[in-house]
């Protein structure tokens, strides 16, 4: 358990269960769990239950962490199912998204010139069907709009991507 405002940790829980989690909580003072509005928490229905036990009426979302794992996750099965699909094999050394797959999980910021050179040139290789380069733009969307700072900042950056 973490402040988010503060980045101090404030317990570790050692089960994966929602007793845990629950009984951490409910030994905190009720002042305390009503200055709860927000949780972020692992999309676990074992966490999210304990939340909502203890917390009714915070609002629980899904920690930025979580949901770029799951955004990868999508595209790395995307990628797998379009070799199969175009090739009828799984991906090998020699195919270029297979060989750059760890490149494609990579944040668009994180990347050197040549590592988005290397990223184009894989997806013009090897995603005639656009649909692995339309997976990795969603989840580079997602890790945007994860850094913006206020919630109207997400909108301008929506209309900014619907923008012609």
């Amino acid at each position: 358990m973490v402040d988010l405002d503060t980045g101090v940790v404030l317990a570790v829980v050692d089960c994966r269960g929602s007793a845990g989690v629950k009984a951490w909580l409910q030994a905190r003072s009720p002042a305390w769990l009503c200055g709860v509005q927000v949780v972020a928490i692992d999309p676990s229905a074992a966490f999210r239950k304990a939340i909502s036990d203890t917390l009714p009426d915070a609002a629980a979302s899904v920690d930025h962490f979580h949901l770029v794992q799951l955004a990868n996750q999508m595209l790395t099965m995307v990628r797998q199912r379009v070799s199969r699909d175009l090739k009828g094999r799984r991906g090998r050394t020699i195919d270029p998204s297979w060989a750059n797959r760890r490149l494609l999980l990579r944040g668009h910021g994180t990347l050197s010139e040549k590592g988005r050179v290397r990223l184009v040139k894989t997806l013009r290789q090897d995603d005639p069907t656009q649909e692995i380069g339309a997976a990795w733009g969603v989840k580079e969307q997602l890790r945007t709009l994860l850094a913006c700072g206020s919630l109207a900042e997400p909108t301008r950056r929506r209309c900014a991507w619907a923008a012609p």
